[in-house]
């Protein structure tokens, strides 16, 4: 069975009046199938800070630290209250503009072959090469122990994983 599948990539720009280099956080993943009904599959995956090191990026500003914790779920949520019509990864854009901001969505035929998780990885790895990424054996909605490969990030990124299904009877692949 062939799929489609769309992501998106999340950065973080911490000064949006004196824009650096953006920060890039995961990505959101999405395959569409069509077998007798639609049943699309969404996935969070990227980076979090760890509460007790606060990376230098995020700077002294707590609204924004507790706003980058929680990104994967709210996103995740945001995902999930989509209406049945739309699509999430065209709706994210226009609430995910600001510090957190959806940067760019892809799409590419694919098959079944793989798991969601296996095209995620492959995905966030290409998106954010100097982390290690790896899927926890435990149950949905945890996070993970610290990945990073690169000196200054050790202890101070996370990793979480969310995942969520959805069944439309009457939606279209595109």
């Amino acid at each position: 069975m062939n799929a489609r599948l769309r992501w998106a990539t999340v950065e973080l720009q911490t000064d949006l009046q004196h824009a650096k280099d953006p920060v890039r956080l995961g990505i959101v993943v999405q395959r569409t199938a069509r077998n007798g009904h639609v049943r699309t599959e969404s996935m969070v995956v990227g980076r979090v800070p760890n509460p007790e090191s606060r990376p230098s990026e995020v700077g002294d500003n707590p609204a924004l630290f507790d706003m980058l914790i929680r990104w994967p779920e709210a996103i995740t949520q945001a995902v999930l209250q989509t209406p049945p019509d739309k699509d999430p990864l065209d709706e994210l854009p226009k609430t995910w503009r600001w510090n957190i901001y959806v940067a760019e969505i892809k799409e590419k035929p694919v098959t079944m072959d793989m798991s969601i998780e296996e095209l995620a990885l492959e995905l966030v790895h290409e998106f954010i090469p100097d982390m290690q990424w790896e899927f926890s054996s435990q149950i949905e909605n945890q996070v993970a122990q610290e990945f990073s490969s690169v000196g200054q990030d050790v202890a101070r990124w996370g990793f979480e994983r969310i995942m969520r299904q959805r069944e439309l009877p009457h939606q279209s692949v595109h």
